[in-house]
């Protein structure tokens, strides 16, 4: 079935409607051939979409949305033919998130995308040349243990750099390497619910753990240098508050004996610990 009307005072204009044999219903609307506005409807439901529409403006720019079976419902802006965003709604709540935002370069290339889950978190995500660098998450309606996660990615598309704040205050910033190796670990205690203020720990390429120092409330900072197989090597302690006898502790672990040995100044302690105790100097 076709209906024509040519609008009175618009000669130019027509409006067409179609009732198809898959039980689909068109309404096309054109102004002097240039189609404005395009909807249509799956009345038999022989897709698994209910509904259709595309509209286009004097500028160039188009409009279409689709409105999914499930309770999805999709829309897109395009700007002289060339994709800028897309949405997609979860209306029915069939997925664990409520909207999906993409934004587009004029190459075509994602440059950003936002999404918010069912919880209250939200995603943003940051790109460049198409590669996704970075993707901020907040935790709204306080549904995890955390309040934002900052992830930085290198080029090749792993992850770089990662700082979580989490709900007690704890700041933790991890670190990786080219190659997507963890390397260090850094915590610091922002609001005083640890017995320490803060520790770092430094990896081996195989993920063992090789070196890690904290600092105590007390002021004390405690080093623990590790073997390639993961067993202790050494523990350093600094007298940090002038409440020990000594200002340098150092215990070797040697199979089941280890033994401490003290020093009363930083010149007394063997060259061989040195190196642990200048980084020491440089993380605290």
């Amino acid at each position: 079935e076709y209906y024509f009307d040519v609008l009175p005072l618009n000669w130019g204009a027509v409006d067409i409607h179609l009732v198809n044999d898959d039980q689909t219903e068109e309404f096309i609307s054109t102004d002097y051939g240039i189609q404005g506005s395009h909807w249509i409807y799956d009345w038999g439901d022989q897709y698994d979409w209910s509904e259709k529409a595309t509209s286009i403006t004097e500028d160039g720019c188009m409009y279409s949305s689709i409105r999914m079976d499930n309770g999805l419902f999709y829309s897109s802006t395009s700007l002289d033919g060339l994709l800028t965003r897309k949405i997609w709604y979860d209306g029915d709540d069939t997925f664990n998130w409520n909207v999906k935002e993409t934004y587009f370069h004029v190459t075509g290339q994602v440059r950003g995308r936002y999404i918010e889950f069912d919880d209250g978190v939200v995603n943003v995500e940051y790109y460049d040349d198409g590669n996704l660098t970075e993707i901020i998450q907040t935790d709204y309606d306080d549904a995890r243990n955390w309040e934002t996660i900052d992830t930085f990615y290198a080029t090749n598309g792993l992850k770089s750099e990662r700082t979580t704040t989490y709900d007690n205050g704890i700041v933790r910033v991890e670190q990786w390497d080219e190659n997507g190796d963890r390397s260090t670990r850094t915590e610091v205690d922002t609001l005083d619910v640890r017995a320490w203020d803060s520790r770092t720990t430094s990896y081996f390429d195989t993920g063992v753990v090789a070196l890690s120092e904290t600092t105590l409330d007390s002021g004390d900072e405690i080093i623990f240098a590790y073997q390639t197989d993961g067993d202790r090597d050494l523990r350093i302690q600094v007298n940090g508050d002038d409440s020990h006898t000594w200002a340098y502790r150092v215990t070797e672990y040697d199979g089941q004996n280890p033994t401490s040995t003290t020093y009363q100044s930083l010149d007394d302690v063997p060259e061989a610990y040195l190196s642990y105790l200048v980084l020491d100097t440089v993380l605290g």
